[in-house]
């Protein structure tokens, strides 16, 4: 029972051992050459273990082999490319158009004069009453009576100033 067991061992390693030399890249290049040996003929034939000892092993004998060559690696660009070309796509589609919204509401926002009719972000809409240009509050009259300060970063939009802009490209 113990010979058995320890047989199914030995055969289990080296089954394990030829399927890691097997599964071993192609790419490494083997120190030394194997070569093949007779060993000397024997009358009687051997059985089990024995019979797989005597046969033909093959022998190694240093040989000089060529230096593994080192893989080409990507060069930092080409591994970053792909970041940057992303980076660059979102400048041109999210950024870029964001500030040059953000540039046109700015410029709306200075050139509030009273009388025009804004509504804010809030969606409140009323006529600017009164503008200090020394702070950035404006006062817009939303009813006969109703009057509201704001800071003028709430003014979203400036309703008649398409019609305005419209004109002048006429003339």
């Amino acid at each position: 029972m113990k010979i058995k067991l320890f047989l199914a061992t030995l055969i289990t390693a080296a089954a394990l051992t030829f399927a890691a030399d097997a599964a071993a890249p192609a790419q490494a290049a083997p120190a030394a050459v194997p070569e093949m040996s007779a060993a000397p003929a024997q009358a009687a034939p051997a059985t089990g273990l024995a019979a797989a000892a005597q046969q033909d092993v093959p022998t190694t004998t240093a040989t000089a082999s060529t230096p593994k060559q080192p893989e080409e690696q990507p060069s930092m660009l080409s591994s970053f490319l792909p970041l940057i070309v992303i980076f660059v796509l979102m400048y041109f589609v999210l950024i870029r158009p964001k500030n040059n919204e953000m540039k046109k509401q700015e410029a709306m926002r200075k050139a509030l004069k009273k009388g025009d009719k804004v509504m804010t972000t809030a969606g409140i809409i009323g006529v600017v009453t009164n503008i200090d240009e020394t702070s950035t509050t404006i006062t817009i009259r939303t009813g006969s009576t109703t009057l509201i300060d704001l800071e003028k970063a709430a003014v979203l939009r400036v309703y008649g100033a398409e019609a305005n802009t419209a004109e002048v490209k006429k003339d």
